[in-house]
């Protein structure tokens, strides 16, 4: 999801036309996507998403490396690979708060104290 916000956020100039052809689509499809067709969408993607760590990281590290090569300033770089550098050390780091947390005394962290 982060790396579809920040692409997003990356090329802002097209956002207004994105969200129109967006807005467009769902008015021509909501009534078919309400249905039996809706309802085996989501069955497939609630099977198929998020995607596999597995998928994820080349994924994220091809958008990064990809936002840094891309010839813009860099204050138009810095959202995108910090977002998608984020999202990496959410999947390499982000179930070490738990050791730290059971290592804490129930009283250090209770506002009652």
């Amino acid at each position: 999801m982060l790396l579809i916000i920040t692409s997003v956020l990356w090329l802002h100039q097209w956002a207004p036309l994105i969200f129109v052809v967006g807005f467009v689509v769902w008015v021509l499809l909501h009534e078919r996507l309400e249905g039996e067709l809706g309802q085996r969408l989501a069955m497939l993607w609630r099977r198929g998403w998020p995607p596999a760590t597995v998928v994820l990281v080349p994924l994220l590290a091809a958008g990064t490396l990809a936002y840094w090569a891309v010839d813009v300033p860099l204050p138009a770089k810095i959202l995108p690979i910090a977002v998608n550098v984020l999202a990496l050390s959410l999947l390499a780091f982000g179930s070490w708060w738990r050791l730290f947390a059971a290592s804490v005394p129930d009283a250090a962290v209770s506002p009652r104290g």
